[in-house]
């Protein structure tokens, strides 16, 4: 459910820099209810598609979910949604299956039942799921359905973050930076927000602002970053963005600007040619 709303509990990872920041761990809660796979919408083309879900097509049931889910395209009625997503995963469709087992994790529209909820994910994890990976990758770090397994988990969010999956990005490269279930590697920490922060992840969008401000000292592309991630409305970043602006000139803040507006998704907003403040921009080695 990338877009969805619903807060759970925290993700027990330290924060970038140490401090007390309640947003960093709010992260994977976010994430797990974003963790909803919202891919595969109906086509155009079915004329009726309740009835190509009551005569059990996969495919169909779990857009369909998607849609009741959503309240796009349809009444909202997660009630509903869950029992589609139950038809399909039941079928074998991966999608559904790691959807199904969220609901039981959150407690959304079933009973909360974290066993179930991993007994589903591991389903749609056997079939490569990255969406499935990220969730399960949470309950084994947390200990929720499963014993806690930190290692198993980094391990799960680094299959589902090659495969491109922005939540699991930004919880490896929190792991990697706290040395939590992997050895501490600042280097790798920011590959991986990086990435995350290239597909338009706020918080690795943030940590990465914080990055640059506090090591590598190119506060011209922290602004851009912390601009990106408080145009998505994060508060934690629209404070980072007016603290750090106090201590940029007037160029330097148009410059932040201009790489914030020109940014698209995939841009790893690369240091700036020249540093208007005279210092050169410096990422720890990271590209």
């Amino acid at each position: 459910m990338r877009n969805f709303v619903p807060f759970l509990f925290a993700l027990l990872l330290l924060p970038i820099y140490g401090c007390s920041d309640q947003s960093s761990n709010k992260k994977v809660s976010s994430n797990l209810l974003t963790g909803i796979v919202k891919r595969q919408t109906l086509e155009k083309n079915i004329p009726d598609p309740k009835n190509q879900a009551d005569a059990g097509d996969a495919q169909t049931q779990y857009s369909l979910g998607n849609m009741y889910y959503f309240g796009e395209g349809a009444p909202k009625n997660i009630a509903k949604a869950v029992g589609l997503w139950q038809k399909a995963a039941v079928q074998g469709y991966a999608d559904a299956q790691s959807n199904l087992g969220l609901s039981y994790f959150n407690g959304d529209g079933v009973p909360k039942d974290t066993v179930k909820a991993v007994e589903w994910y591991k389903k749609a994890v056997e079939q490569g799921n990255a969406q499935a990976q990220s969730n399960l990758a949470i309950a084994y770090f947390l200990g929720e359905g499963t014993p806690q397994d930190t290692v198993k988990a980094v391990d799960l969010w680094q299959e589902a973050a090659v495969q491109g999956n922005a939540s699991a990005q930004y919880n490896l490269g929190k792991a990697y930076y706290n040395g939590i279930g992997v050895p501490r590697d600042v280097n790798k920490a920011i590959e991986w927000y990086q990435k995350a922060a290239a597909q338009g992840d706020e918080d690795a969008q943030i940590n990465l602002g914080i990055y640059y401000v506090k090591r590598g000292k190119d506060n011209i592309r922290a602004y851009a970053w912390f601009n990106l991630a408080a145009a998505q409305g994060n508060e934690r970043a629209t404070k980072w963005r007016n603290f750090i602006e106090k201590s940029l000139t007037p160029a330097e803040r148009e410059e932040g600007k201009r790489l914030a507006s020109k940014w698209k998704i995939g841009d790893t907003l690369a240091a700036s040619s020249t540093d208007l403040s005279g210092s050169a921009a410096s990422d720890n080695g990271n590209k």
